[in-house]
């Protein structure tokens, strides 16, 4: 049973993590960890599960979670986004969790869902092929039966561009088991399975490269994957949307405490007609793509299968909004907003990473435009 939150419920929370970020995952702590060898802020994390219990919130009580709609994890993905925090809970909460979900009850399902709830460890699920294309996410890795039992089933492929791919306990692969697609699992110790880290624009946000080489595998599923990785997608898709509005406000928010404090001329640069309009418009996309995700949080509340046209429609808005409010972030800062000292550039990055993460906004209106029938 899932349990209705209401917006106040919603914005307690909020306020309370936005006051937990403030504190332990400051900008400087986020430079620390991205610029270091460690995959992710385990103590973070760790804060993260054991203090607040972030990660089981939508997940039913039956499987160990807090049994919450999933508004409660648009407003955790909002603060994230706003402070770049460096913890590998895009992949575990907004992909594995959600694809376990879009999964039929099992013992394997259900126990994986518990150790995902209570923190005790992380995933993610290897849906890019390595030459990039989101579409093509049954591509790239084949399941055969053990030759000698009929019974184990191993892997053999690749995948690329795996969210927290290099550190996660859990992996979650779709892959093709003659005609038919099935979602498996494999350990993160599994013989046979390489995680080469990539280099990629975004330094808080890790991705690999993984090869499957006979790498023994557990069935989650035997419903065709499809269903359940679109399912996944479209829930993912809303938590990145979630995420880009909170990068962009935070954006919004640094360009006009900037202009109202550099001086130019024996003037602030706000009071110029240019920064004038730039944080207008800055002003109309972050509340623009506010409105979307409250769209998103009225159908997580109410009619979740509407979820398959809010959130492409969504994810592709905010997409756009970030680039542009990150670069006209960079803009008003001026000279010091292309500095590697300035925050400016950590959120640019982000904004341009995330908005080709499961496919770009044009991609996102092509499935909107295939969903609808046209």
């Amino acid at each position: 049973m899932t349990t209705t939150t209401d917006a106040e419920d919603v914005d307690q929370l909020r306020s309370v993590l936005r006051e937990f970020l403030a504190a332990r995952a400051s900008s400087e702590r986020v430079r620390t960890i991205a610029e270091s060898p460690e995959p992710f802020d385990a103590d973070l994390w760790q804060q993260m599960v054991e203090e607040l219990g972030l990660p089981g919130l939508a997940v039913p009580e039956e499987c160990g979670g807090g049994g919450f709609d999933g508004t409660v994890q648009l407003a955790v993905f909002e603060e994230l986004g706003a402070s770049l925090a460096c913890v590998p809970y895009l992949s575990t909460v907004g992909l594995a969790i959600p694809a376990l979900l879009a999964s039929p009850a099992n013992a394997i399902r259900n126990d994986l869902l518990a150790g995902l709830a209570s923190g005790e460890k992380t995933a993610t699920v290897a849906l890019t092929p390595t030459d990039g294309a989101p579409s093509a996410y049954t591509h790239g890795v084949t399941a055969r039966a053990d030759d000698q039992t009929g019974d184990a089933v191993h892997l053999d492929g690749r995948k690329g561009f795996v969210v927290d791919g290099d550190s996660a306990d859990l992996i979650l692969v779709p892959a093709r088991a003659g005609d038919d697609v099935c979602l498996y699992v494999v350990e993160r110790e599994a013989a046979g399975l390489a995680r080469t880290p990539m280099r990629t624009l975004d330094l808080t946000r890790p991705m690999s490269m993984l090869e499957f080489a006979s790498t023994p595998a557990r069935r989650v599923s035997d419903t065709d994957a499809t269903v359940i990785v679109d399912a996944a997608l479209d829930v993912a898709n809303a938590m990145v949307a979630a995420e880009q509005l909170g990068g962009a406000q935070r954006c919004l928010d640094m360009a006009v405490q900037y202009a109202a404090i550099r001086e130019q001329f024996g003037r602030p640069i706000g009071s110029f007609q240019a920064i004038k309009h730039k944080c207008a418009d800055m002003l109309v996309a972050v509340e623009s793509a506010r409105s979307a995700v409250d769209h998103l949080a009225q159908v997580l509340r109410g009619d979740t299968a509407r979820l398959s046209t809010s959130a492409p429609l969504a994810k592709a808005y905010c997409s756009d909004a970030y680039v542009f409010v990150a670069g006209e972030n960079v803009q008003v800062h001026g000279g010091i907003g292309f500095t590697w000292e300035h925050d400016a550039h950590m959120y640019l990055r982000r904004a341009h990473s995330s908005a080709i993460l499961n496919g770009d906004s044009s991609f996102q209106r092509g499935v909107l435009a295939d969903r609808l029938g046209f």
